[in-house]
């Protein structure tokens, strides 16, 4: 066992040359500041340091790392790690990095430069640069990037070397608007648990899953245009506003098990992301029970044409049917 003070400048390179640890390089290039020992132990052979099983626990004092997976250097000014077998822990860590200010705790597990799975908490505030950053893991369409700078409470993110990622906490962001999220992503699939939006002026509640094969959607709430316009970086989805509850489960392997329920009305909604052009509803009333969705009335604008609609849609074993009047 051993206490003392190690300076990184001169510490991190020794430890980063032995054999079996040269990989950490690519993840730290370099490390400045000091490491403030509480307890360290070691076992194993002193010239193999890839099969040391250390146990120890370390103070951050004014930390600096650079890597080549960040954009800048990582500024910590205080903090705990500790380290047993296989895992790395982190507890109360004051960070800056490019325009983004945090506190965290986190666990990586996996051997050196090679991360199995990442547990970590969150609190702080993120500017667009430090969102540009994070959105190499999981890109974001643009429509839907929120406003920065995002502040984030409460904030618990989980990911793992299948690229699987979990994030459960709240955020605001510049215009003040609070959300609530529970989300799961994977290769192939989106799943938000949970979503809530309420600032006075609308009131939402979002769930939603998609894989390649399956659509799960439900909807209650009204939301309104001057709500997203704070919420997001750029409001290309709402001119206006959408009320009502929607539910819907599309299953493109089993037609005659999909349904839809619920009312919707609203005007300048815009969809996007579609595989044809974007369609502009100007306004419209949905009605859908079971496996028909009946179009009430819907302006819409599709290619730069005027479009009026009116009619049914409707489900049935094998395919989509559509009972139309478009003018």
């Amino acid at each position: 066992a051993s206490r003392g003070t190690l300076a990184l400048e001169q510490f991190y390179p020794w430890l980063a040359a032995f054999e079996g640890l040269q990989d950490i390089r690519k993840f730290i290039s370099t490390a400045g500041g000091n490491l403030n020992l509480k307890r360290l132990a070691l076992n194993g052979p002193l010239t193999s340091p890839a099969d040391w099983q250390i146990d120890a626990a370390s103070g951050l004092e004014n930390v600096i790392i650079t890597s080549p997976e960040l954009k800048g250097p990582l500024q910590i000014s205080r903090g705990v790690v500790s380290f047993k077998p296989q895992t790395i822990m982190y507890e109360d860590v004051h960070l800056k990095y490019l325009d983004a200010a945090a506190v965290t705790s986190c666990a990586v597990t996996g051997k050196p430069g090679h991360p199995e799975r990442v547990d970590l908490s969150l609190d702080g505030t993120f500017g667009e640069q430090a969102l540009a950053w994070i959105r190499r893991f999981k890109e974001l369409p643009e429509h839907l990037r929120a406003k920065p700078p995002v502040t984030i409470s409460g904030m618990y993110l989980q990911w793992d070397d299948r690229s699987n990622v979990t994030m459960v906490g709240e955020m605001s962001t510049a215009g003040g608007v609070r959300a609530v999220v529970d989300a799961a992503f994977a290769p192939g699939r989106w799943h938000i648990k949970r979503f809530e939006l309420n600032d006075g002026i609308s009131n939402v509640s979002l769930k939603f899953a998609q894989t390649d094969q399956h659509i799960d959607l439900d909807y209650s709430g009204k939301l309104h245009k001057s709500t997203l316009d704070r919420f997001l970086k750029e409001n290309t989805t709402l001119t206006g506003w959408v009320d009502g509850t929607l539910t819907a489960s599309l299953d493109m392997n089993d037609l005659a098990s999909s349904r839809m329920n619920g009312t919707l009305r609203g005007e300048g909604l815009v969809l996007q992301r579609l595989p044809v052009s974007p369609i502009e509803f100007e306004r419209f009333s949905l009605e859908c029970r079971g496996k028909t969705a009946r179009i009430e009335s819907a302006d819409l604008i599709f290619a730069g044409t005027p479009m009026h609609l009116v009619g049914t849609a409707a489900i049935d074993a094998e395919a989509y049917t559509f009972d139309l009047d478009l003018t």
